[in-house]
């Protein structure tokens, strides 16, 4: 362990990334020598990984918000993937989920609207409906949920 010179931090930053296979640490897409940044511990200073600017700026967010919790942020984040992971299907659906997947629905091309009313409506003939249509078919189908 040594304490790196400002101007070894480039290197380092690039032993790290080449290390990593030239993907982020965090969200393991692929990342450049000219893209990544070094992350550390802000507490021991101790370098991480590299990773992407905004992955790193998201790493520093979440570390500041939990800060105040009273549980370990390991934890916490532990849990946070268990709750997102959990299956809730057999749950209410939000009020205004509907309208915000029809409002989506609309922005896609007329091919992606039937690829995706197919699933709902497999035995009728989409191609013959306009867009217009097609939304109006998309929102009241989620009256028969």
């Amino acid at each position: 362990m040594r304490v790196l010179k400002a101007k070894e931090l480039n290197e380092y930053r690039n032993e790290l990334l080449k290390k990593q296979d030239y993907k982020c640490a965090l969200c393991g897409l692929p990342l450049s020598e000219e893209d990544a940044v070094c992350d550390h511990d802000h507490s021991t200073g101790h370098c991480r990984g590299a990773l992407h600017s905004m992955c790193n700026r998201v790493e520093g967010v979440v570390h500041g918000w939990l800060k105040g919790f009273k549980i370990a942020e390991v934890q916490w984040l532990v849990r946070l993937i268990q709750y997102w992971q959990a299956d809730y299907s057999d749950n209410a659906i939000y009020p205004s989920h509907p309208n915000d997947m029809t409002k989506k629905f609309k922005r896609l091309s007329k091919t992606d609207m039937i690829e995706l009313l197919n699933e709902i409506y497999p035995e009728m003939v989409l191609e013959q409906y306009t867009k217009s249509q097609l939304a109006k078919l998309y929102r009241d189908s989620w009256k028969s949920i």
